[in-house]
């Protein structure tokens, strides 16, 4: 078959494919969610994102990985890996060719080739069941919305999806050598790009615990070779074996009692739709054990054992949440979709889904006018980051050697917009050691009402850039039913600025609508 034969047959398909209603549907569908990432997208900037431009600029103009932490004084003299220096790259290339907004699309884009990607599989393993599948990614989408956007964890998210379908396609096989040399490949990729391929390494090893299990006789080669290459891939990387180091410092985990997106799920705020989330996800196991009492152990265990484990990541962490709905969809929803939609008549069918196509063609428009474009993100987020503020530092560069303690969700930016300045914290490496704990809980101390003067002294901080005020949470009806008061979650909690306003030994420098500098008497 020559090119003009094969782009022929191609057409062919894709025109015989878009004269059902049911593809147009899915059409209006991922336009519909995809308008939904890019509002998210351009609603809130990550703390982060001026740090990995930053190091992708950098990666690209001086053709090296960084290796030594220069932008700390805390940790100076320390190395740092950075598992995210790929992505860091890719983004520096899609903002610098798209700009913010074609990069912000391509995000979206990538969140939206995951579901398809997923929902190609879920029908693969069974064609029915199109409402559900709706259904249980619109939740999705909504539950891990805060997560989306323009982050380099989506590249992991990618990774993970393709892991899970590749293994869930070969439990049954024998032989599993061809899957090894693929799923080395996609392992030193994925370690190029994220730290999220530990969790991959983890899937995998669960994966061949369960066959061993079941088969209970020695692995096959296959099975050894999917053991050995993947891990063997990832050492091989620019930054091989300390990759495992730098994860080994997560083993402190006060950063995720300090991080709102590593929090549980169950801690305050409580983050109500991925609950909500679960509850269909606990609907369906339910209906599904009903309809199969007598479920064959041999065919599941590794379905079930990969939702037991992620659903106790999830509930750790919210951030690992997106995982576990990559899961769920890969080895539950296949199970229990039913031709829900058998009892209507095909006319009256035919008109539900051009009610819903319209319906979602509206809402796809809706969205996206509400969506606040820009090609220069930081600036037009400066009522949450101290755009100001920064532009005052400039214009004084005699407090540049001063020890300078920043707020932990402006180090990200600080980096970008002040590569020069060294800051106490930023979102890089909040597990780090310092002074005999985390640097997060040593932040959370000297940002405390007890400890923030003495923690002042200790460490001979001379400047601060801190916060004007502090972020107010808005319950919601289902936080006022639960119990929650104002009173009690949007309390006084600036202490820190409280100490600096009442200490004689602390003048005020600068001060606009979202941040404040002090300097130590003593330095004037």
């Amino acid at each position: 078959m020559n090119y003009q034969e094969l782009m022929s047959l191609v057409i062919k398909t894709v025109l015989k494919k878009l004269k059902s209603p049911e593809m147009w549907l899915w059409i209006f569908f991922y336009l519909f969610i995809f308008s939904l990432l890019l509002y998210g997208s351009f609603q809130s900037l990550d703390h982060d994102y001026a740090w990995h431009f930053k190091f992708g600029q950098d990666i690209w103009h001086s053709g090296q990985l960084p290796r030594d932490q220069i932008h700390m004084w805390t940790l100076s003299g320390q190395s740092w890996v950075d598992h995210e220096w790929l992505g860091n790259l890719i983004l520096y290339g899609l903002v610098t060719s798209l700009g913010y907004i074609g990069t912000s699309i391509c995000f979206a884009l990538l969140i939206v080739a995951i579901l398809i990607l997923l929902t190609l599989d879920t029908k693969r393993q069974n064609p029915q069941g199109l409402y559900l599948i709706m259904l249980w990614q619109l939740l999705a989408v909504i539950a891990i919305i805060g997560h989306t956007g323009v982050r380099i964890q989506e590249f992991g998210l990618l990774c993970f999806t393709t892991l899970i379908i590749s293994l869930h396609r070969h439990w049954s096989r024998v032989n599993l050598l061809t899957l090894s040399f693929w799923l080395a490949l996609l392992f030193w990729i994925w370690a190029c790009l994220h730290a999220s391929f530990v969790m991959g390494l983890i899937v995998i090893y669960l994966f061949l615990l369960c066959r061993l299990i079941i088969h209970r006789s020695w692995p096959a080669l296959g099975d050894w070779s999917l053991a050995v290459l993947p891990l063997l891939a990832t050492l091989v990387t620019p930054y091989g074996w300390k990759l495992y180091g730098l994860l080994a410092e997560y083993r402190h985990s006060a950063y995720m009692s300090q991080i709102g997106e590593w929090s549980a799920m169950l801690r305050f705020p409580i983050q109500y739709w991925k609950l909500l989330f679960l509850v269909l996800f606990t609907s369906t196991l339910i209906i599904f054990l009903i309809n199969r009492p007598k479920l064959r152990f041999r065919e599941q265990l590794f379905a079930g054992s990969l939702l037991i484990l992620l659903l106790g990541f999830s509930f750790k962490s919210g951030r690992h949440f997106q995982l576990f709905v990559v899961a769920s969809q890969v080895t539950l929803l296949p199970l229990i979709l039913n031709e829900s939609t058998s009892w209507l008549r095909p006319r009256l069918q035919k008109w539900i889904q051009f009610f819903l196509m319209i319906t979602l063609l509206c809402l796809s428009l809706y969205f996206l006018s509400l969506t606040k474009f820009t090609n220069d993100p930081l600036n037009a987020s400066c009522h949450k980051f101290p755009c100001q503020a920064v532009s005052w530092l400039r214009t004084h560069p005699e407090y540049q050697q001063l020890r300078l303690l920043n707020h932990y969700n402006w180090g990200g930016y600080l980096i970008g917009t002040l590569p020069e300045w060294r800051l106490f914290i930023d979102g890089r490496l909040p597990q780090k050691m310092f002074n005999g704990k985390t640097i997060i809980e040593e932040f959370a101390l000297i940002s405390s009402q007890d400890h923030c003067a003495e923690k002042l002294a200790e460490h001979r901080i001379e400047l601060v850039l801190w916060p004007l005020k502090q972020p107010i949470y808005n319950l919601n009806f289902i936080d006022r039913w639960l119990g929650f008061q104002d009173g009690d979650i949007n309390r006084p909690a600036n202490y820190l600025k409280f100490y600096l306003e009442q200490s004689p030994d602390w003048m005020k420098l600068y001060s606009d609508s979202t941040a404040v500098i002090y300097l130590r008497q003593t330095n004037n």
